[in-house]
């Protein structure tokens, strides 16, 4: 049993089809721009669950030779890290008489509700990459604000201290900034990457089958961040 909003109905698909007729195409309002998915590098984890990596800690001490005398033993320091992966999934389905109803053209309903879908996951993707707390949620990575929420990391500048007079009194009397997070990201193999499952394939998929009286389609976009600490 579906509930109302889930599907399209009938009296929906007609209204489409009609604004077809005089080459109505649709305004995407709920666009985004996300550049971080096109600016981060994806690499095949080492598992399917996880990409395990390790990340060095510390170096070794050195020290000054002298003559005649040994020099003391050292080594580096690493920890073990395993990175999540999450998988997003969005499913749309139709009553295949409604297929049938509107034959070969039914594919524009599709093609149409498609892009929709996409631009749900790349901005569901974009958020999680910042704001993903896998503590809040299992199923989510941590993303960059989950990972650098702290200003005494030191990867972390605050600048809380330098508004050069932008802020009210009153702001200023709250904690108030005014100011927004920045991120500079170093990408790269050895640094900051997205992961997908080992032996599959990354990015976005798209299956369309049709079952029973059911007519389908299911987007799948799994993904994860590894070369953070």
């Amino acid at each position: 049993m579906y509930a109302p909003g889930d599907v399209g109905t009938l009296a929906e698909i007609q209204e489409f089809y009609r604004s077809q007729k005089v080459d109505t195409t649709i305004i995407e309002l709920m666009n985004q721009t996300n550049d971080i998915l096109d600016h981060v590098p994806f690499r095949e984890a080492n598992t399917v669950k996880g990409h395990e990596t390790r990340l060095r800690t510390g170096l070794p001490e050195i020290y000054f030779r002298q003559l005649y005398r040994g020099t003391p033993i050292s080594k580096s320091q690493y920890s073990r890290v395993v990175e999540g992966i999450g998988m997003l999934e969005g499913r749309m389905e139709l009553d295949v008489k409604e297929k049938e109803l509107y034959g070969a053209t039914f594919g524009t309903y599709r093609a149409s509700e498609a892009k929709a879908f996409m631009e749900a996951l790349r901005q569901k993707a974009a958020t999680l990459f910042f704001y993903g707390d896998h503590a809040r949620l299992a199923d989510e990575f941590d993303g960059f604000a989950t990972r650098y929420n702290d200003i005494n990391n030191p990867h972390v500048i605050d600048a809380s201290e330098f508004t050069y007079g932008s802020n009210s009194e009153e702001e200023e009397e709250d904690g108030e900034t005014g100011l927004t997070s920045m991120y500079l990201v170093a990408w790269g193999p050895d640094s900051v990457h997205g992961i997908f499952p080992k032996e599959s394939i990354g990015g976005l998929t798209n299956k369309c089958k049709t079952s029973f009286n059911i007519a389908g389609c299911h987007l799948t976009l799994s993904l994860g961040k590894g070369g953070l600490k």
